[in-house]
């Protein structure tokens, strides 16, 4: 009986399957291990987490500033410039 080896292409999918496989495993433990205080199950819970915890920090976030040291302002003819600004957000809820 000839022994055939597998086609490259179903290797690939196999260190691929194996790969995600062991990060799902890793990230489950990881998530067991900082027992997360957020337990998010529904759309409405990730919109409270939303609201109260990241919008109230949105303005300290290095990506929402308006000028990054080393680093030019978005020029205001630029296509980009409407989202280089911080959002005027009414106060969270």
């Amino acid at each position: 009986m000839k022994v055939t080896r597998p086609a490259v292409g179903e290797r690939m999918v196999a260190d691929e399957v194996a790969y995600l496989g062991a990060k799902a495993a890793e990230m489950l433990a990881e998530y067991q291990r900082l027992q997360p205080a957020h337990k998010l199950l529904t759309f409405a819970d990730v919109e409270r987490l939303w609201e109260q915890v990241v919008r109230p920090k949105l303005d300290g976030f290095r990506t929402m500033q308006k000028v990054w040291p080393g680093r030019e302002p978005v020029p205001e003819d630029s296509v980009w410039y409407a989202n280089s600004l911080m959002p005027d957000l009414p106060p969270a809820s």
